[in-house]
């Protein structure tokens, strides 16, 4: 199964955009799907419902971060690679979606009876959120 399959169906199951492209990657960060699992939960809806960034932009960051960095605090240069790439994604997914914001990408508060209403009718699950599910892991899969 492609990563973008493995996010694809763990989304489909009830999992967070950031749980799905954080957990696309376990085995290529050596970490166990049920931790990578938790340490997402938290960060769907734009981190907690918040509809801030994007949760599948923080799954992502999380990948590149989780990736890039190792075991080692302070490699020197390390971060400044680590935030070139995640600039790098961050512009890559603007560039085809016009914004990180979750709020911005859904067109509807999520907090309100009203917006997921509309959430629901405009289909927009499928419509948006899948894609920017689906354009995390192209991105990360092109940078890493």
């Amino acid at each position: 199964m492609t990563k973008k399959e493995s996010a694809a169906q763990t989304f489909m199951t009830g999992y967070n955009c950031a749980q799905s492209v954080f957990s696309a990657f376990t085995d290529y960060l050596k970490l166990d799907r049920e931790t990578a699992l938790s340490i997402s939960s938290g960060f769907g809806a734009g981190m907690g419902r918040t509809q801030a960034t994007c949760g599948a932009v923080t799954g992502a960051i999380m990948v590149i971060g989780s990736r890039l960095s190792g075991q080692q605090p302070s490699k020197e240069g390390i971060n400044d690679y680590i935030y070139s790439k995640t600039r790098e994604f961050i512009n890559q997914f603007t560039e085809r979606n016009k914004t990180t914001n979750c709020r911005e990408l859904v067109h509807a508060d999520l907090n309100t009876e009203e917006g997921r209403n509309y959430f629901e009718k405009n289909n927009i699950f499928n419509e948006v959120c899948m894609k920017c599910v689906s354009d995390a892991i192209d991105i990360l899969e092109e940078i890493l």
